[in-house]
């Protein structure tokens, strides 16, 4: 007699677990403890900064600054200019 593997069929769909592009809760309460954390401190934070080197305060600010600031993709288009009219070149230069 063949023994079942266990789990389940290659094929079959998702079933359970968080929903795609759901938050995750975990992440969700590090985050939030993380801004009262900072929200409580911030008197003793800005002491700490202000002993630091220039340097080394700016260092600071810009990793803090990547937990606030959302960071921009690159975007990126190709356009095949043969295809255009004079017009809608035109408008591709405005817009640059």
């Amino acid at each position: 007699m063949e023994k079942k593997k266990p789990g389940k069929r290659p094929g079959s769909p998702k079933s359970g677990g968080r929903v795609k592009g759901s938050k995750n809760k975990a992440s969700q309460d590090l985050k939030l403890w993380v801004k009262e954390l900072i929200e409580a401190n911030t008197d003793q934070i800005q002491k700490d900064l202000e002993v630091l080197q220039p340097y080394q305060r700016v260092s600071v600010i810009e990793k803090l600054l990547s937990y606030v600031i959302a960071r921009e993709n690159n975007v990126s288009a190709k356009i095949d200019m043969t295809q255009l009219t004079d017009d809608q070149i035109n408008q591709v230069i405005d817009r640059l």
